[in-house]
């Protein structure tokens, strides 16, 4: 039995009871057994849950205060195939954390492969987890302040799935 605190401070328990790898790919999915305490006291019952796992993720909004503009970039994403309007999404700039990286190096970075932009300043906004009742991934958002008067054109690593310069 673990520990953790809650949002108020408190400590809480969290019971592991296992744990299972159902899949590795380009992500990771683990089915967890679990208990938990509960706000009126004593412990749920065992849970199962699918624990998607990808490691966290660097985000950043590209913003021009010269124009006052932000850069947005389109991708194609698997998880909208279904979606109305389609699977190509505007999105801000964002990426996975490598071992070992700063968050803000990995907003600069993403920002030059991404969208060809050269982070000047850049402020942290926000940490958070978007979807924490499937997933582990932590979101560091940041706005980055850039020259967007020559923004546009395909950016991106070919082995990311770029087709065409």
């Amino acid at each position: 039995m673990s520990f953790e605190a809650d949002a108020m401070g408190e400590k809480r328990n969290v019971e592991i009871v296992d744990r299972e790898l159902c899949h590795r790919g380009f992500f990771r999915l683990e089915r967890v057994r679990l208990r938990h305490s509960l706000h009126r006291g004593g412990m749920s019952p065992v849970l199962v849950r699918e624990l998607l796992e990808k490691g966290d993720v660097v985000a950043v909004l590209p913003y021009d205060p010269l124009t006052d503009t932000v850069v947005l970039i389109e991708q194609f994403r698997v998880g909208a195939i279904g979606a109305e309007r389609g699977a190509w999404l505007l999105e801000i700039v964002a990426g996975l954390m490598e071992p070992g990286e700063a968050p803000e190096e990995v907003a600069r970075r993403e920002a030059t492969e991404e969208a060809g932009l050269a982070v000047r300043r850049i402020e942290p906004i926000a940490r958070f987890f978007a979807t924490p009742s499937k997933s582990s991934e932590l979101t560091h958002l940041f706005c980055g302040e850039v020259d967007a008067s020559g923004a546009g054109g395909v950016h991106g690593l070919a082995h990311e799935g770029r087709t065409s310069a």
